[in-house]
């Protein structure tokens, strides 16, 4: 499953143009702070669609452009990390929601979205505040 959802980050980030990325984040006002919120809100709601984290972090890794936009690599490391975590619990199919499911006797659905979905955008909000702060200081 992994080399999978390597492959499928892969793929996908080969064929997305990063200077176009780059001149549309810019057109929109999307710098700063402002890229942090926008990267991790956008990978959540993706996550709770099931893509799993590992290819958002994947096609992070290879089309955010970081540094153009005003976001330090650590920045971009430290949202790879709060994506992943909190993407696992906000994923319907992530098998930390599926082995919950079958301990509460409830779908995944109702796990990743009902239950956890207020974990999740309070990890966003909370964890993205903290990375824009270390953001600030590493520029």
């Amino acid at each position: 499953m992994f080399i999978s959802a390597n492959f499928l980050g892969y793929g996908a980030a080969r064929a997305i143009d990063v200077e176009t990325v780059t001149n549309f984040l810019l057109s929109i006002g999307v710098v700063n702070w402002v890229a942090i919120y926008v990267l991790l809100a956008g990978m959540l709601i993706l996550a709770m669609l099931m893509i799993h984290p590992l290819v958002l972090i994947v096609l992070l890794g290879q089309v955010f452009p970081g540094e153009a936009i005003g976001v330090h690599p650590v920045s971009l490391a430290l949202c790879m990390c709060l994506l992943w975590g909190i993407g696992t619990t906000a994923s319907p199919g992530s098998g930390l929601t599926l082995f919950m499911t079958r301990a509460l006797g409830k779908s995944p659905w109702y796990v990743a979205w009902k239950l956890n979905a207020l974990y999740a955008a309070g990890g966003v909000f909370v964890g993205g505040a903290y990375i824009a702060v270390v953001n600030q200081w590493l520029l």
